[in-house]
């Protein structure tokens, strides 16, 4: 049986005065952050663990992509030491069906996404905001984060088609 879960976004997009300020806003990556990107770009994807916040994809090369929802973005680090999780997600969480402000529900389908990572090179890409990340032939999906209406402290880590 399904579980309807009431939401609403966790954090608002940045606006811009133009759209040649929003692109050059979004194409400054801090050198820290490309190199850490370059870490893990091109490199294959082993496995993933995810608790329902926080995502750790682990690649072939020993690093390991932490991601999870901060309060005005997605946060993301490549560290080279396996980060473990206190909390893992619960079998029911599958069955899950968030349910937006407007009304609109749909599906949590994490599980088959993220399972489509699993044995291909896949790249990054962060923004002033969020996180993206895709594979050749394959879609980009984009990180974006979900505050559950009824446990304000609870957030939900989000990877959607962007």
């Amino acid at each position: 049986m399904s579980r309807v879960i009431k939401v609403s976004h966790g954090f608002s997009p940045n606006a811009y005065a133009s759209i040649s300020e929003a692109v050059s806003v979004t194409t400054i990556v801090p050198a820290s952050e490309k190199i850490k990107c370059e870490s893990i770009n091109g490199h294959l994807v082993l496995g993933y663990q995810f608790n329902g916040s926080c995502l750790v994809v682990s690649f072939d090369n020993g690093k390991y992509l932490v991601v999870f929802p901060g309060k005005e973005k997605i946060e993301w680090d490549v560290v080279t030491d396996k980060p473990t999780f206190n909390e893992q997600i619960h079998s029911e969480n599958s069955d899950i069906i968030f349910e937006l402000p407007s009304g609109n529900h749909f599906s949590w389908d994490w599980e088959k996404i993220l399972d489509t990572f699993v044995g291909r090179q896949v790249a990054i890409s962060p923004s002033d905001q969020f996180l993206f990340i895709f594979y050749r032939g394959g879609a980009e999906y984009i990180f974006t984060s979900l505050l559950d209406k009824e446990d304000i402290n609870r957030q939900y880590l989000l990877i959607s088609e962007a």
